[in-house]
């Protein structure tokens, strides 16, 4: 293992208790955390599954963003790169939108290129953040009865 390793976190958020159509529907997320390591310059890739055992079809749109404990530990959201210790801006992900059916299961991939000029041994994070939308159907089908 080198001995200069820049340290990344990234954690996943799956937004269901903001999302009411979604409690109670089985929806997994493995790993819940990743933790990136690596050299300045360095690419590296992880998967995420996303799993719903439910009897709907469910989608989430995936962002990324800042977060930090406040003084009684509560988490606080903000826009993805507004932290001094943001690495949202160096993470991609396979999909911006995830549709999977019931009974299925999807793999979101997320990529992150750590900037070649950031010294060694710096520590940085972010939130990847699942948060249930309405899918076209659903849509379609309210509107239209």
């Amino acid at each position: 293992m080198p001995k200069n390793l820049y340290a990344s976190a990234v954690i996943i958020l799956l937004m269901i208790g903001l999302s009411p159509g979604l409690y109670g529907q089985g929806i997994t997320v493995s790993p819940t955390r990743l933790f990136f390591s690596g050299e300045p310059g360095s690419v590296q890739k992880q998967s995420i599954v996303i799993t719903n055992a439910g009897k709907e079809a469910v989608a989430f749109n995936v962002s990324l963003n800042d977060w930090y404990r406040d003084s009684i530990g509560q988490k606080v959201y903000l826009p993805a790169n507004s932290t001094s210790k943001s690495n949202a801006g160096w993470i991609k992900t396979s999909a911006n939108v995830i549709n999977i059916l019931p009974g299925g299961s999807q793999e979101l991939v997320a990529t992150m290129q750590v900037p070649a000029h950031l010294k060694n041994d710096s520590i940085s994070n972010s939130m990847l953040m699942l948060t249930q939308i309405a899918r076209q159907e659903d849509r379609y089908v309210k509107q239209n009865n």
